[in-house]
């Protein structure tokens, strides 16, 4: 996960092992209101493909967040490797009205 440290000079001294970065994001005033992702499947690098422990020939999933804060700032952006033949993901998906309630 990549935070701009602009935003958070103090950011590099916080455990995040102990305290969680959304409660972080939260105390700063810089709550992530909405992400976009991007789901690509690949094949990976020799790095990854170690890291990962898979063979030479088997796919990854790679996965790029974004967050945004509600005055559309990105305040995070992460990037992630999954084993293609071993991930399962579950996706909701909300429908909000004009009003930004949730329609049920």
């Amino acid at each position: 996960v990549y935070i701009p440290t602009s935003f958070f000079p103090e950011m590099p001294e916080i455990d995040f092992t102990v305290c969680s970065l959304y409660d972080t994001l939260d105390q700063y005033g810089r709550s992530i209101v909405y992400s976009e992702k991007t789901l690509e499947i690949i094949m990976p690098t020799d790095d990854i493909r170690a890291f990962l422990k898979i063979g030479k020939f088997e796919p990854v999933i790679l996965i790029k967040t974004t967050g945004y804060t509600s005055g559309n700032k990105a305040v995070e952006y992460s990037v992630n490797y999954y084993p293609a033949g071993c991930s399962q993901f579950l996706i909701t998906a909300r429908r909000y009205d004009k009003e930004g309630g949730i329609i049920i």
